[in-house]
């Protein structure tokens, strides 16, 4: 096998990896612009990752390559996959015909591992059970320390067929009848943006209706940072054979109730970051009508797949048709690395069970009481 390392992306990375992506047909969060946009606004700037893409060929030509990166955290350097918690799905890319049955797996791990500078963790996260309908050996490899649920719906070439499928008529009454009411306040308007302008406006009112929402419901609030405002505003200039970033809004008259900014494949539909003002028109479920207008021009495109990725949201209950497991995996390398890995397993644990949730809570209470 011939091994590559690239710490940035270069021309030489990217004619590599998009021949792969016009190869076979990958998740977004792998796609080349994706992940060279977040290094260029997050991973860099944030998290001061260090960038180790590997890019293998096999002595038949066939390829992988694997965008990982070490972070500095608390003085502990981390191997994982790029693209962190933009990235609902993290992992390799690979070309049609690479298999991982015609290697030692292990063998394969220490070439990686003794190819980069030491490490005291690898921690992988967002891991799918198959990529390219072959099994993921990373998936199952190393000690899983959490586990979450994607959701997913296969598309039917006709949508009444497919609403009737997954709503029951009781549902399709209460959205009939919440449809009735909200068009007597004004005209309601589905539209998809058609111009990079367009799309930046979109995302920008997307920004500011999940600023609202962070801050009404005391989450935290990824765009309280600049870098993550600029990256997905930045996504409106990708340009690509493999990806195309879809904005949609919804409007009452000139007022915006609901958008979504995803990515669409040939194959499938990636429902991302949906927003909607919950201010006044709440009551009337814009963000489902905007996602029915959503499955509803996937369908009429010829998309197979609609992916809610990641999260328990009750929504996608009537919805999906498949369910998987992703998963976050670690592994220790060093001494201090097994501290790092003991207390992630722990803090996932505690995490699962909303127990460190009330810890973090009584932590706060009593530092307050300490500076009063």
């Amino acid at each position: 096998m011939k091994i590559q390392i690239f710490e940035t992306f270069n021309n030489s990375l990217e004619k590599e990896w998009k021949n792969i992506e016009r190869e076979v047909s990958i998740n977004p969060f792998q796609s080349f612009d994706w992940l060279n946009l977040w290094y260029d606004e997050i991973g860099s700037k944030i998290f001061k990752v260090n960038p180790k893409i590997f890019l293998i060929k096999t002595d038949d030509q066939e390829k992988i390559i694997l965008p990982l990166c070490i972070k500095k955290k608390n003085g502990f350097k981390i191997l994982e996959w790029m693209g962190d918690i933009n990235s609902d799905y993290m992992g390799f890319i690979t070309s049609k015909n690479f298999n991982f049955k015609k290697i030692q797996f292990e063998n394969f791990l220490k070439l990686i591992f003794n190819s980069i500078e030491k490490f005291d963790v690898l921690y992988l996260k967002n891991q799918l059970p198959q990529i390219n309908s072959y099994e993921n050996p990373f998936y199952s490899h190393f000690k899983t320390i959490y586990k979450k649920k994607a959701y997913s719906s296969d598309l039917n070439e006709n949508w009444e067929q497919f609403y009737k499928l997954h709503q029951n008529s009781k549902s399709r009454e209460t959205t009939r009848r919440k449809l009735k009411k909200i068009k007597v306040h004004g005209k309601l308007n589905f539209n998809i943006a058609d111009t990079d302008v367009y799309k930046i406006k979109i995302i920008k009112d997307m920004i500011k209706l999940k600023k609202n929402r962070y801050i009404n419901t005391k989450a935290w609030n990824m765009f309280s940072k600049k870098e993550f405002e600029n990256f997905y505003i930045g996504l409106s200039k990708i340009k690509s054979e493999s990806i195309r970033v879809h904005c949609s809004e919804l409007k009452i008259n000139d007022q915006v109730i609901s958008n979504h900014v995803g990515i669409s494949t040939k194959k499938c539909f990636y429902y991302l970051m949906p927003a909607f003002d919950d201010s006044k028109w709440n009551k009337f479920s814009p963000g489902l009508i905007n996602l029915i207008e959503i499955i509803k021009w996937c369908i009429d495109e010829g998309i197979n797949f609609f992916d809610f990725t990641t999260g328990d949201e009750k929504y996608k209950a009537h919805w999906f048709d498949n369910k998987f497991e992703i998963r976050d995996n670690i592994q220790y390398f060093t001494f201090k690395g097994f501290f790092y890995e003991k207390f992630f397993t722990l803090k996932m644990i505690l995490k699962k069970n909303l127990f460190f949730e009330y810890l973090k809570k009584i932590f706060n209470y009593v530092n307050n009481l300490n500076k009063k």
